[in-house]
């Protein structure tokens, strides 16, 4: 279903939440993934998906989240690459974010998922674990956790 079949209200909270949270969720994926092609598509298949349910879901923003990640994590699945292909950079993404997402590729997926979206997505600890299905005392776990690994990883002289 697209946007111009939708009813209008809908319509008009879809583009609410894209607007709102397009950039902030693609580079969350890209952090999260390390493959802008895999951020482009779990995100655009993420927002597609909801124009088709967009009546029954009461926070779409909260939605596609959630949904872009999972899609995020079967491309993955899908579109294996070997680390030699890796891009060095790709406008306007500076090479530090794909240094930061090989070191994320090191945490456990909890952990890489807890850690960005906290501090790429901005979300709250009760938001995250709403979206993970968890609880707020484990996704601050996972998050101290990871950002000790990373730091481990990013600062190895420390």
């Amino acid at each position: 279903m697209s946007l111009n079949t939708m009813r209008t209200s809908d319509a008009a909270r879809v583009e609410a939440a894209y607007r709102a949270t397009h950039r902030r969720l693609w580079r969350a994926l890209l952090v999260w993934s390390g493959r802008p092609d895999v951020a482009t598509d779990a995100e655009a298949e993420a927002f597609a998906q909801v124009c088709g349910r967009a009546a029954d879901v009461e926070n779409i923003e909260a939605w596609v989240w959630r949904a872009a990640f999972r899609i995020a994590a079967g491309l993955l699945a899908e579109r294996p690459t070997p680390p030699d292909e890796r891009p060095t950079t790709i406008d306007p993404v500076p090479v530090e974010a794909f240094e930061l997402a090989e070191a994320l590729a090191e945490l456990t997926e909890l952990q890489r998922q807890c850690v960005v979206l906290r501090h790429v997505g901005g979300f709250s600890s009760a938001q995250i674990a709403e979206q993970l299905d968890s609880t707020p005392a484990s996704v601050r776990v996972q998050i101290h956790r990871g950002l000790n690994r990373l730091r481990q990883i990013m600062e190895p002289n420390t």
